[in-house]
């Protein structure tokens, strides 16, 4: 998906005026928070780098790392509150030049649907890492309904749950992701209510990478960045899983 359908969605709203889809509105059925991943109700989106500048090996760690953590979540689509099922949807967008959604929600119902579309995950032939159309390309994910992408849905229930973008990124690519911190600060598509921004740097080299990284997951409340982590640490599942889980007490 090319970066010039981003610039697409904030030209049309500053343009027309057209009231964005809110990810966060009241639901009289909301499940409690929960600090058990078996209970967990959020959609996910993972955003995976699969420039040259991952590498096989990387792309297997992360690949590794996404199975391990997703073993213990409800993974599905066919969830209802009211009797206590609880399911955790998860999509696919990869990026290197541009972004492709690899998988919608719909096409992940347990973990081999999981597992099988990160197998069909291959590095590509190119070495940009174009971060800030794939964060455009997961509203996609999070907007869609029927299938198709759309700009502007118009009846685009998400059941209002807690959204989640996880990051695995492997290089900067300044001179488009340098725009990122002022992308993710507009409110009216990326609302920090309900969205949690988790990093996880599998190039800690890239001081760029680094820094890029932080501000996405700024908090200007407490002043710090939050839910950063590096591929390499011992704990990477168990702090994934965790920072999953915080997304229930926003």
């Amino acid at each position: 998906m090319k970066l010039i359908f981003g610039f697409l969605v904030l030209i049309l709203a500053k343009s027309y005026g057209r009231t964005l889809p809110s990810l966060s509105k009241p639901l009289s059925a909301e499940p409690p928070c929960s600090s058990n991943a078996s209970a967990a109700w959020v959609d996910v989106v993972l955003l995976i780098d699969n420039s040259i500048n991952m590498g096989a090996s990387n792309l297997n760690k992360a690949k590794t790392v996404i199975n391990s953590v997703f073993s213990k979540f409800p993974l599905g689509n066919n969830d209802n509150i009211k009797q206590g099922v609880h399911n955790t949807r998860v999509g696919i967008v990869t990026y290197n030049y541009e972004a492709s959604i690899t998988a919608q929600f719909t096409a992940i119902n347990n973990r081999n649907d999981l597992s099988r579309a990160l197998d069909g995950i291959q590095i590509s032939n190119r070495n940009e890492s174009n971060l800030y159309d794939a964060l455009i390309s997961s509203l996609y994910v999070v907007w869609n309904c029927s299938g198709t992408v759309q700009i502007f849905p118009d009846n685009c229930p998400n059941d209002f749950r807690p959204v989640a973008f996880v990051i695995f990124a492997a290089s900067s690519y300044p001179s488009i992701n340098n725009e990122i911190p002022a992308l993710v600060s507009q409110e009216v598509l990326f609302d920090s209510d309900i969205l949690t921004f988790i990093t996880v740097n599998l190039n800690n080299a890239d001081h760029t990478l680094t820094s890029i990284l932080n501000k996405i997951t700024y908090n200007s409340i407490i002043q710090t960045s939050m839910y950063n982590f590096s591929i390499d640490s011992n704990t990477i599942s168990d702090d994934l899983e965790w920072a999953l889980l915080q997304g229930f007490f926003k």
